[in-house]
């Protein structure tokens, strides 16, 4: 924005795209979901597009995230301090096995012992006291420090889920750290793990999930503000009353008794009126910065307020303001439940080429004389090509007509993940649910009565299965990122992996050189998954699921293409 001679504003822009709209949903979990459906609806973030959603606490953002990332496979990270030793339940466990060792008198570090897995593992290791178990861990602590001690006894435990695997590799880092720091004794130990924290990295192919006050001085090209429901605009501050007089020195500090006995005295009743006040302010400032935030698009997504509730916050604010009256928002393709939206649903489909290659350009390389080099991991997609580096042409290569097409397989996935097993025929309900979603539905309908694609969907005995499953793992060096289609894992009778079938979702057009064109991917899907289950990569197979074709294509180790 630019401010002109009549002191109005115009923007800086005018010719700029964009879009803004007020959604509504029912209560908290319909607010993730739909900031879920709205993230589906957008190009990933990348080089030149990036995209924020903003909450007000630091607990919502680590909460919110976890669901992108579970529920929709979204790359996304809660830009917080992360307690990444004591914010699971295996690394609780593992830290009170340690405090019961070093305290053969807390009861409660043993009891939390014994009623996790690790009260199975002590008993099999015939450890049945406090005191065995102080003389048996101390011993093994002092013989080989607190990270082989812990990976040891991590290594006892029943097989996790990736979210647990990954703190748990953070918790044995964050131990061995303590170990070449020199520290020995255990209360030092468990102190240090409690105090231990990660912030998650900056991305740009990430989604960035942050408090309003992080997000301060940041601008995006998308945010969405799902979490405004709150106190009262006025509602002051907790704590004590401090007056200050015309200079701004303090005049007097009082623990004000209950409003009602406050509002009897003239002084008290002033001060109440004038920390409403500046409470008003210091909200309205951080609902200013919250939607000021955004370069091109802005979704706020809150509850409807309540008819008979008189409070006045950020909900009620914009309701009062944008719309009473709820009716369908588009946003892309999909409608949404809303008030109010003003711009193009559509606008991120006509990107100019310009701001795809906005950060192309590298940073220059600084040469210090004397330093010692760091070995940095490279970052990269499974589907980004063969090799270890990005291809960087590719990403940042403007083909028309590329969004709708990626778009398009979108939904595709997004109707096929939510396939768990079937029994051999596709139920009426998911039919008629497929039916209404349009093309990308029938497509999906398609898939699943293929007869050659029977194999896919059909239930196996004793195996799990993992779908829109995101993944991220370092093989040879590189950092690679990725989220498997579907994923079938056959188990043993005691629930250990035994061979896996990998599916990835493709919309081509065309089966002939269908397999090469995606034999990097799959190879490094199928390498990936023989890393995280534990199998040799003979174990796993790799198919491509050509949904436009209703067909399915093996890709072997090397060379060749096979059926199913």
């Amino acid at each position: 924005m630019r401010g002109t001679a009549s002191g109005g504003h115009e923007s800086a822009r005018p010719g700029l795209g964009g879009h803004a709209a007020l959604l509504l949903a029912e209560d908290e979990a319909a607010r993730f979901a739909t900031t879920l459906a709205l993230l589906r609806e957008l190009p990933s973030p990348g080089p030149g597009f990036s995209v924020a959603v903003l909450v007000q606490k630091n607990d919502t953002a680590a909460r919110l995230a976890d669901y992108l990332r579970r529920e929709g496979g979204i790359a996304a990270v809660a830009e917080a301090d992360l307690q990444v030793c004591a914010d699971h339940p295996t690394g609780a466990a593992l830290l009170a096995l340690v405090q019961a060792a070093a305290h053969p008198g807390d009861t409660l570090a043993w009891l939390q012992v014994q009623m996790s897995p690790l009260g199975a593992a002590l008993a099999a290791a015939g450890i049945a006291t406090p005191e065995a178990l102080s003389r048996h861990v101390l011993a093994q602590i002092a013989d080989e420090g607190f990270a082989a001690t812990l990976r040891g006894w991590s290594d006892r435990l029943p097989p996790a889920d990736a979210f647990t695997r990954l703190r748990l590799r953070q918790t044995l880092a964050a131990a061995a750290e303590f170990d070449a720091g020199g520290g020995r004794t255990a209360a030092e130990f468990v102190d240090f793990m409690h105090r231990y924290t990660l912030r998650e990295p900056d991305s740009a192919a990430v989604v960035r999930v942050m408090t309003i006050h992080k997000s301060k001085g940041l601008g995006f090209d998308v945010v969405i503000l799902p979490d405004l429901e709150g106190q009262k605009l006025d509602q002051p501050r907790r704590g004590l009353a401090v007056r200050r007089d015309a200079d701004r020195a303090v005049d007097w500090v009082l623990d004000l008794p209950v409003r009602e006995i406050a509002e009897k005295d003239a002084v008290l009743a002033d001060r109440l009126r004038e920390a409403a006040g500046s409470a008003c302010y210091e909200k309205l400032s951080l609902l200013y910065v919250a939607m000021t935030r955004a370069k091109r698009a802005l979704y706020v997504v809150t509850e409807l307020p309540k008819k008979n509730a008189g409070s006045a916050n950020f909900t009620r604010l914009l309701h009062e303001c944008l719309g009473k009256e709820s009716g369908s928002v588009t946003v892309g393709g999909q409608g949404f439940n809303g008030v109010w939206a003003e711009g193009d649903p559509a606008w991120h489909r006509q990107l100019p080429r310009s701001e795809q290659e906005a950060n192309a350009a590298r940073p220059p390389r600084i040469d210090r004389p004397g330093a010692v080099a760091s070995r940095r991991l490279v970052a990269r997609r499974p589907s980004e090509g063969p090799g270890s580096a990005l291809a960087t042409a590719a990403l940042f290569a403007f083909r028309p007509g590329a969004g709708r097409a990626r778009d398009f397989g979108r939904q595709v996935h997004a109707l096929l993940a939510g396939v768990e097993w079937l029994d051999g025929t596709v139920p009426a309900a998911l039919v008629d649910k497929l039916t209404e979603a349009g093309e990308a539905g029938n497509v999906a309908l398609a898939c699943l009565r293929s007869p050659e694609l029977t194999a896919v969907w059909t239930r196996r005995e004793a195996a799990g299965l993992w779908r829109e499953q995101a993944f991220e793992v370092v093989m040879a060096g590189t950092w690679i990122t990725g989220v498997f289609d579907r994923v079938i894992v056959e188990r043993d009778a005691a629930g250990r992996p035994l061979a896996a079938e990998v599916y990835d979702f493709k919309t081509d057009e065309k089966v002939e050189g269908a397999v090469d064109r995606h034999a990097g991917q799959l190879r490094l899907y199928g390498e990936a998954a023989a890393r995280l289950l534990g199998l040799p990569e003979t174990a796993v197979r790799r198919f491509l699921v050509m949904t436009r074709l209703g067909r399915c294509l093996e890709v072997p180790a090397s060379g060749g293409e096979k059926g199913p």
